[in-house]
């Protein structure tokens, strides 16, 4: 499973034998490891692009927010959007309202949010 691969990827860290997968598996360690500065390094490493290829966008995001930096992860919700599928812009809305609502405490833009992800 993944805790068994981690191992490997970890060397290939360490022997900085980087390519973008593992440039992502090792953001995806750092914020599982709730390491949310080295998390959004690693991802701010990738484009918006190969991050969504790689479905990583939300982790993206949660890491600038756990990391305090809130109008950043607007900017990215806004960014992701620009490329994300239909079914995926609701998942990004609804990351906003929950930005909105539990951060910025700003109920309107919260409901404006959970209002377009429906």
């Amino acid at each position: 499973g993944l805790n068994s691969s981690l191992n490997f990827f970890e060397k290939l860290i360490d022997m900085k034998k980087y390519s973008n997968e593992v440039q992502i598996i090792s953001a995806i360690k750092s914020f599982s490891d709730r390491e949310y500065s080295a998390a959004k390094k690693d991802f701010s490493g990738l484009t918006i692009q190969q991050n969504y290829n790689y479905g990583v966008g939300l982790m993206h995001i949660e890491s600038e927010i756990q990391t305090g930096q809130l109008e950043k992860a607007i900017e990215l919700v806004k960014s992701y959007q620009s490329v994300a599928s239909t079914a995926d812009k609701a998942d990004l809305e609804l990351s906003l309202a929950r930005l909105y609502e539990s951060f910025l405490f700003d109920r309107n833009k919260a409901l404006q949010s959970y209002q377009k992800a429906a």
